[in-house]
């Protein structure tokens, strides 16, 4: 839910988006360690995924426009996101050493 509002925040590019929604969740102390962590883990995404996250969280794009940008379909773009997102809690949270 909270990437999700991360995506109509206009005012930064969509993957400093899902920065900033970290350090907010975090809070101010765990805010750059998990900022940190969220970047090691994005780069090192591979660049279709990357994409697919930009359109999502920095354009807003809905799926649909996704898929056909892909190449995929509706529902292969939303189990891409969902398991990006699932993935990359997970990568932030063993970067941090909390799983």
């Amino acid at each position: 839910m909270h990437l999700r509002k991360v995506g109509r925040r206009r005012e930064v590019d969509g993957l400093e988006a899902l920065h900033a929604e970290w350090i907010e969740v975090a809070g101010d102390d765990a805010g750059e360690a998990r900022r940190r962590a969220l970047r090691h883990c994005l780069d090192e995404l591979p660049p279709r995924s990357r994409r697919a996250l930009e359109l999502r969280y920095g354009e807003d794009a809905k799926r649909s426009a996704i898929a056909r940008e892909l190449g995929l379909g509706d529902e292969g773009i939303k189990s891409l996101l969902t398991r990006l997102r699932a993935a990359l809690a997970a990568c932030v949270q063993r970067r941090l050493g909390d799983g």
